[in-house]
């Protein structure tokens, strides 16, 4: 007897150690197995030959925890794609290079599989004469060879996944987890495709085909036989093979996610609302505070004061001194947009998902993060839906979608029609009615067509607590993109709809007045007082943001008609960009920034000595508020570039600009080169409210 025959008669035939009740129960178990395998042998091949003797007892427990683990990487494949479904980060498409990366990987592998499942499918036809008893036997038989390609191909694609997954991560702190959940999902398709392979390998390998029957034949037989009942350790030991990978790649791939997502703000008291500042319309002689930001992004006005935005996250800034209310740390935060509230007491935000150098043709959704300005809490985070994010006081709209303001909850979706963009249709993003969402946005010219930069645009007019109640708005004054101002719940709209007007003879202009949206809309207890505007031929989205205001253009003079935006005062009556000042806070109308209580000029000038500057700001009176700039604290030299006025209808470099804030009235200035450059510092400058 050779020495290979040796060892496969004491694998077989080797009893389990006496006088150990636990090894007793665990040789029953094997014995039963074997007896069950050696029935189906003799059936299928017969008994009284003794070609090939029973497969050892390890060979029985690998068999059982293959197909046990089958099922899991089965059941952890589903898992991963209930998850890539569920998380809907937004990865529209991965690029050109991942699919031509995974396809190709993808498509060698299956070539595999087929090649593995026709090679182990033909082995198993034919009866056994013998089969190894060593790993290094297997090893030339190439039963492992397939599977361990699996395995470098699945873990190789899915290292390279994770590389750029954290990669975008460490730029961006935005966790992709659509990318980290497709990379886990493909190692554990690559797992379950190796386990299957190695269990059918393992029946070719070891166990005889099985002999033919019909169906009925078969059928009896199935009745007839009577499996053994399985010891509770071996049925222990199943589950857990079954369970441990879905476990294992549900951890992977949700643990990092949880991990790189953790953001832990500071927060601030609340307050109430009684108790909030309001916007300052007049100014203090000097600065109270000012405080320089490297890599800003933008400044905005919340509902407890200033809110500054940079490659470091989030703050709430206190108007009184400029101190820090409260932080919402983002490392690395690269952001695109910001929208607030009607009332400003929240604060959306979004958040670029990749770097730039992220794979060709890879496109992922913007994150859209909702802060409270007063506490500084997160009430909502996720992807943005359908390209449209709108904010009432209380319902974030997001594509689709309606989510609570309050705790991020879901509360309706609509037709995903009326957020849709088409050739004709400009859906609205931004701030939105006390109560109201504007719906579709249809921008026309005064001949009635469509038209981008028309000067009058009509949308459908819904309530963020009832989405089945709308209404069709008035025709409502553009800014020469196609979409209308909206300041803490109020519009332009036209009191007629604008008909065609020869600009080579007369000036062109409309009547028009300032209405509340909720009013529009039919909402109840919303105020229904309209408010002059006088003729104008748009708004002033730049005088309008910076103020804190509802503010108009003049008409265009003779011999310049609507359907562009003017980049100089010249084509206004007046010479002028400003033709009426609607506040919302004092509902009042004003034709000048003195009037308005509201800042028209701000300049850095040089200073008569020491070779420093003077920053000046204005709103016509005469005695401006002044600060003293020390020399050398800006890259170009005062009394150059740093000049903002009211009537900038967009300035190309905004080395110095304002912004008006519950509690004080910003100045923010540029103090690197306009490019390339993200140091500013902001001048605080408090004031009365009226």
């Amino acid at each position: 007897m050779t020495d290979e025959h040796s060892d496969q008669s004491q694998d077989t035939e080797s009893p389990a150690p006496a006088g150990s009740a636990e090894s007793a129960e665990s040789a029953e178990s094997v014995e039963a197995a074997e007896s069950a395998e050696s029935r189906e042998t003799a059936d299928s091949v017969g008994a009284s030959d003794g070609s090939v003797p029973d497969p050892p007892r390890r060979v029985l427990t690998m068999l059982r925890a293959l197909r046990a683990l089958r099922l899991g990487w089965l059941l952890a494949v589903g898992a991963m794609v209930v998850l890539f479904l569920d998380y809907q980060s937004g990865m529209r498409d991965p690029g050109d290079t991942m699919k031509s990366v995974g396809g190709f990987v993808g498509g060698l592998a299956v070539l595999m599989w087929i090649a593995g499942y026709f090679k182990w499918t033909e082995t198993a036809r034919f009866p056994l004469k013998s089969y190894p008893t060593s790993p290094r036997a297997l090893v030339r038989k190439t039963v492992l060879f397939q599977p361990l390609c699996f395995l470098v191909f699945s873990g190789g694609f899915t290292v390279v996944l994770l590389r750029l997954w954290h990669a975008q991560l460490r730029s961006t702190s935005v966790s992709i987890d659509q990318l980290l959940t497709l990379a886990v999902g493909a190692l554990g398709l690559g797992l379950l495709a190796a386990t299957d392979l190695l269990v059918r390998a393992t029946r070719a390998t070891y166990f005889p085909p099985p002999k033919k029957r019909r169906f009925p034949e078969q059928l009896h037989r199935l009745r007839r036989i009577r499996l053994p009942r399985p010891s509770w350790r071996s049925v222990l030991g199943v589950v857990i093979l079954i369970v441990i990978p879905p476990l294992a790649l549900g951890t992977a791939a949700t643990v990092p996610h949880l991990i790189a997502s953790r953001v832990t703000p500071s927060t601030a008291e609340s307050i109430d609302t009684s108790a909030l500042p309001a916007l300052p319309r007049s100014f203090a002689s000097t600065a109270a505070w000012s405080q320089d930001i490297h890599n800003l992004a933008e400044v905005v006005a919340g509902a407890a004061g200033p809110v500054v935005l940079s490659s470091d996250g989030v703050v709430g800034l206190n108007p009184a001194d400029g101190s820090t209310r409260w932080t919402y740390p983002r490392k690395h935060a690269r952001f695109i947009e910001s929208y607030s509230s009607p009332d400003r007491r929240h604060l959306a935000v979004t958040l670029d998902a990749t770097d730039g150098e992220q794979p060709e043709g890879m496109s992922v959704d913007p994150l859209v993060v909702v802060l409270d300005t007063v506490t500084g809490r997160v009430t909502y985070e996720g992807f943005m839906q359908e390209g449209v994010l709108q904010l009432t006081d209380s319902v974030l709209l997001n594509g689709a979608t309606g989510y609570s303001l309050t705790d991020g909850s879901r509360l309706w979706s609509i037709d995903k029609e009326d957020v849709s963009f088409s050739p004709d249709t400009w859906p609205y993003s931004g701030t939105a009615g006390h109560s109201t969402f504007l719906l579709r946005g249809v921008p026309r010219s005064p001949e009635g067509g469509p038209d981008r930069h028309g000067p009058h645009v009509t949308y459908t007019l819904m309530s963020d607590t009832s989405p089945v109640t709308r209404r069709e708005s008035a025709p409502l004054v553009t800014n020469g993109q196609g979409e209308p101002v909206i300041s803490s719940g109020w519009v332009a709209a036209f009191t007629q709809t604008p008909t065609p007007i020869d600009f080579q003879t007369s000036p062109t202009g409309w009547a028009a007045q300032a209405v509340n949206l909720d009013a529009m809309a039919g909402v109840t207890g919303a105020d229904t007082t309209t408010y002059d505007l006088g003729l104008t031929s748009g708004t002033n989205s730049a005088a309008s943001r910076a103020t804190g205001t509802l503010t108009t253009l003049p008409q265009r003079t003779v011999g310049h008609g609507v359907g562009y935006t003017p980049s100089s005062t010249k084509n206004f009556e007046g010479g002028r960009a400003v033709a009426a000042i609607f506040d919302p806070q004092t509902r009042t109308v004003s034709h000048s920034a003195q009037e308005a209580g509201i800042l028209s000029y701000a300049g850095l000038a040089r200073a008569e000595s020491g070779g420093g500057g003077v920053l000046s700001v204005s709103s016509g009176e005469r005695t401006p508020t002044t600060v003293d700039v020390p020399a050398g604290s800006t890259y170009y030299p005062p009394g150059t570039r740093h000049l903002w006025t009211i009537d900038d209808l967009s300035p190309s470099n905004p080395l110095l600009t304002t912004l008006s804030t519950p509690g004080t009235t910003l100045v923010i200035m540029a103090t690197g080169p306009d490019k390339g450059s993200h140091s500013f510092r902001i001048f605080g400058i408090s004031g009365a409210s009226s």
